[in-house]
């Protein structure tokens, strides 16, 4: 009997130091791994072995084939260049998460945009809070609470020619049929600029600054079998707004395939032609459909309507018409930020050594 207590004192004891070494094995693992981590931050912000360029120096990268950085050809922003290609060494470390570049405007600003969505998908637009009767914005242009499809509102939408826009357009064909628009922003807008950016550490705010974003009407994209690229250029910049935050605009979308067998001038829209465009764009998701910041013309029978938005398809990699609210939405939101041209960066731009700003 006493042999048999003294075992089990023996087992229990043994049971303990198993416990108590676990537990201490466990701290030193949870330990470690912050000091790795932290320790990855650290040498990625301290990389003594950089030399820093200048975004004016990034642009002597351009290529003419392959996937790279282009100068633009199109007769827009001239002086900018803009990524292209399958897996261009665009990434950019900002925010301790992983970004990429769009382009370099021509003043030398760069143009960002997250390379994972946010975690949730996101309205573009309330339903119908920024409804009035006989407005841009209004139950009837709605077909009822299906939101409305403007980024920005009257109070600080400028025209291409520099002016307040209150009268805002609804067809593509017809630039000059214009109706009141809304006196408030939509849903995304002000989550982005108010919620999403009070988020953003003020370590890497002070690199972002409030720019243009176009975001003019475009056409349906499925009326037609193609689209002339210069001509949807023209058209996303007829007006735009200012701000600290946004989305990408069509014709980032378009301009960063490489992809020219349908044709190298303008945006087809078969099926079989955006797959094959998909593949050479690396802006291209393949797991979630993403907005896109333009309003699309939509037209059903005489009447016009102003609640489909431009989104970029998972499934096809074309262009798509999304309701601006959704009772179950489907659609996710990848933020554009734009940095100040005089940062520069340290890095080769590819995803294991992604450009770090050195400033």
């Amino acid at each position: 009997m006493r042999r048999h207590k003294h075992r089990n004192r023996r087992r229990s004891k043994q049971g303990k130091i198993i416990i108590i070494t676990s537990i201490c094995l466990l701290f030193i693992m949870t330990a470690g791994y912050a000091a790795f981590s932290t320790n990855l931050k650290l040498r990625a912000s301290t990389n003594i072995k950089c030399n820093p360029i200048s975004i004016e120096k990034l642009k002597e990268s351009k290529v003419t084939t392959g996937s790279g950085l282009y100068e633009n050809t199109y007769g827009y922003y001239e002086s900018s260049f803009f990524y292209k290609g399958i897996n261009p060494n665009n990434y950019i470390l900002f925010n301790d998460e992983m970004w990429r570049i769009i382009n370099i405007q021509p003043d030398n600003a760069i143009k960002i945009v997250k390379n994972e969505p946010l975690n949730s998908p996101l309205n573009f637009d309330y339903s119908n809070t920024r409804f009035t009767n006989n407005n841009y914005c209004s139950s009837v242009n709605s077909q009822g609470n299906n939101g409305c499809n403007l980024f920005g509102s009257t109070k600080e939408t400028i025209s291409n020619g520099g002016n307040i826009m209150t009268m805002m357009p609804y067809r593509t064909d017809d630039l000059t049929k214009k109706i009141s628009g809304p006196s408030s922003i939509s849903y995304l807008n002000k989550y982005l600029n108010n919620e999403y950016y009070s988020s953003l550490s003020s370590k890497e705010k002070k690199y972002i600054i409030s720019y243009n974003y176009d975001y003019g009407l475009l056409p349906t994209m499925y009326q037609s079998s193609s689209y002339d690229i210069s001509n949807l250029l023209y058209l996303t910049r007829r007006f735009y707004g200012t701000y600290f935050v946004a989305i990408p605009k069509l014709t980032d979308y378009v301009l960063a395939s490489t992809y020219t067998g349908c044709g190298s001038d303008s945006y087809y829209v078969s099926e079989e032609c955006t797959k094959a465009a998909a593949k050479e764009n690396w802006m291209y998701d393949n797991f979630h459909n993403f907005w896109l910041i333009n309003p699309l013309e939509y037209k059903v029978g005489n009447s016009y309507y102003t609640y489909k938005n431009a989104a970029v398809s998972s499934k096809t990699g074309g262009i798509i018409q999304v309701n601006s609210y959704q009772n179950n939405p489907n659609v996710y939101v990848k933020p554009v930020l734009f940095l100040t041209s005089e940062i520069k960066l340290c890095g080769k731009g590819t995803k294991e050594a992604p450009y770090m700003i050195w400033n």
